[in-house]
């Protein structure tokens, strides 16, 4: 239907959403911001290419982010050991909603903050706790982060790692700068993968056991750091 200027798409036709598009609880999407008429917005439309996971679960259109943190502070995991089912980086197929529901429920904050977050509507998957690559989706496809300067240390990597996270603050909001974003993946049996919105490394060597994060060894897809660390959470669904 299009009503006052605005394209939505009814919970019965995702076909029509796409990247960008914001995302209300009752399953309505919106090329911008709707009026308040039209309920609650809960996230932004970061890709509308159904993973294996997603398809398994019966959820056929795609992910968004939400507008907000889960509120507080978590750890990925409360002791350095590895977690089984729950790999280290790989080009395999992502499974973020069962590293978060089933592997990591027992024991990570980050993944329990996800499992206790209210459902957002009927037509979305519980919250998860994202991977790198669906992080690096959000900067790329939202952020309009070219993939190739998210790890140039030089002035035109920095500036756009800058332009990144100001699109990201506007289109999206709630992110906090200068914090830290656990994602789903383990690296060894002491780190895991976390993120911000500036790209996934700033181009500094960053040294794991201080609370901050290092490199991975081909530099992408992000930090890797102290598992037991305390960070954000800014989790994501299907849809």
């Amino acid at each position: 239907m299009l009503f006052l200027g605005i394209q939505a798409a009814s919970s019965k036709d995702f076909a029509n959403a796409k990247v960008g598009y914001y995302m209300y609880e009752n399953g309505k999407c919106y090329a911008s911001k709707a009026p308040e008429w039209a309920g609650k917005c809960v996230g932004v439309v970061i890709s509308t290419t159904p993973n294996a996971e997603q398809l398994e679960m019966g959820y056929t259109h795609g992910t968004i982010v939400l507008l907000e943190d889960i509120p507080g502070l978590y750890q990925w995991w409360p002791e350095n050991i590895e977690v089984a089912g729950v790999p280290s980086y790989s080009d395999s197929e992502e499974y973020p909603y069962a590293y978060t529901h089933k592997y990591l429920a027992s024991r990570s904050e980050a993944a329990k903050a996800c499992i206790d977050y209210p459902k957002i509507g009927e037509n979305f998957s519980k919250c998860f706790i994202p991977t790198e690559g669906m992080w690096n989706l959000m900067l790329e496809n939202i952020g309009l982060l070219n993939p190739k300067l998210n790890h140039d240390n030089t002035d035109n990597g920095r500036d756009a790692r800058n332009t990144c996270a100001a699109r990201l603050h506007y289109l999206i909001g709630g992110f906090k700068e200068d914090k830290d974003y656990w994602l789903a993946r383990q690296w060894g049996s002491s780190s895991a993968y976390f993120g911000s919105i500036s790209g996934t490394n700033n181009g500094s060597y960053r040294d794991s056991y201080n609370g901050r994060g290092r490199y991975t060894l081909d530099g992408k897809p992000g930090f890797v750091g102290d598992r037991t660390q305390r960070r954000r959470v800014r989790a994501m669904c299907y849809f």
